[in-house]
Formats: structure tokens, C-alpha cells, sequence
């Protein structure tokens, strides 16, 4: 292993590190030793990778954009060779489904999703990281509408109500602690309404 893959490991087991500290406790409360100490590395050893907290959480929110679309199961979904495999007439409906199983198969980064919110009302850094993540994403998801034959309009209006939709179920399942039947028969609910609309 190069010196650069071990720091890569080490900066990619910090970032992870803030993440599990958050399933536990708020950002405000989170110490670099906690982070530290769930990395299993010293506190001191953390400024060698990061300036601060806020650096590890900044990063941190591009980690979890870089590991949805490039790293995660569902990389797959953003590859032209699978895309080019769906019917024009299947976009939006591929669209669709893709955003539901990001909810169904991400109940602890919603949970994590629902703290960095509440940070970026009060820390403007959060709120443009968040921001830049969010247009990453809708812009993926409006060339992929398009492809459908969409026309721009309709798909910049439908990639930024989709985003918005499930970011708001998303959070409402977790401030609400929705069970996985009650959020299934709310993304079944959902996902019928829209293919009859």
C-alpha cells in the first residue's frame, strides 16, 4: 500500500467516524476526541488529515455524495450503459424508483441527513455544501430525464420535485420514527399516485 492509499484509508475512516458519532449524538456535542477515538486513532493525529471539526464534517458531506454515486450499490443507476437499457418511456418511473430505494436502504444517513439540516441553519459553510451536493444530484437526475425525451423545463421542475419529495419523507421518516411498514405503505402510496397522475 503507497503512503498516499494509507492516508486516503485514514481520511475516509475519519469522515466515517463523524458519521457513527452522529447516529450517537449531535454534531454540537461531538468531540474531535470521540471522533478520534471511534476512528481508533489518537486526537492528536486528526489534525494531520483535517484543520477541524467543521473541516471533518464538510468533508464528510461530500463523502456521502461521492459514496451514493460513484461507491454504493446503487452506483450502477448513474451509468450510461445501464441507462441506456430503460425505455424513454421508463425514465421517470426509473427515476422514481431510484429515489425510493435511497430511502429504504438508507435509515442511518437519513437519520445523519436530518442533523446536517439542522447544522446548515445556523453554520453557512453546511448550508452551500449541502446546497452543491443537492444540485449534483438534480443535475444527474435532469440529464436523465431528459434522455426520456422530457423537454428542459419539465425536467428541471421534475428533478428538483422529486429531490425535494424525498428529502421531505426522508426526514419525516426519521424526526417521526416511521416503522419500515409505515414508511413502505407511504413510498407504495406515493409511487402509485404518481405513476396514475
Amino acid at each position: 500500500m503507497s503512503i498516499a492509499g494509507a492516508q486516503t484509508e485514514r481520511k475516509i475512516a475519519i469522515l466515517e467516524a463523524l458519521g457513527r458519532c452522529l447516529l450517537k449524538k449531535s454534531f454540537q456535542d461531538t468531540t474531535l476526541k470521540d471522533i478520534a477515538k471511534m476512528a481508533g486513532i489518537t486526537h492528536g493525529a486528526i489534525g494531520y488529515y483535517f484543520k477541524s471539526k467543521e473541516d471533518i464534517l464538510l468533508n464528510y458531506i461530500d463523502y456521502l455524495l461521492i459514496k451514493y454515486i460513484y461507491f454504493s450499490d446503487k452506483s450502477d443507476w448513474f451509468k450510461a450503459e445501464h441507462l441506456d437499457s430503460i425505455p424513454p418511456e421508463k425514465i421517470t418511473e426509473t427515476v422514481l424508483q431510484f429515489n425510493l430505494g435511497l430511502i429504504l436502504s438508507s435509515k442511518d444517513d437519513l437519520k445523519i441527513a436530518l442533523e446536517l439540516a439542522s447544522i446548515a441553519n445556523y453554520n453557512k459553510a453546511v448550508e452551500e455544501r449541502i446546497k452543491s451536493a443537492f444540485a449534483k444530484i438534480e443535475k444527474i437526475e435532469f440529464d436523465i430525464l431528459l434522455r426520456s425525451g422530457m423537454d428542459q423545463e419539465s425536467a428541471a421542475l421534475l428533478s428538483k420535485t422529486m429531490i425535494s419529495i424525498f428529502a421531505g419523507i426522508g426526514m419525516c421518516a426519521v424526526a417521526l420514527k416511521y416503522d419500515d411498514k409505515q414508511l413502505a405503505d407511504i413510498l407504495h402510496y406515493l409511487t402509485k399516485f404518481w405513476k396514475t397522475s
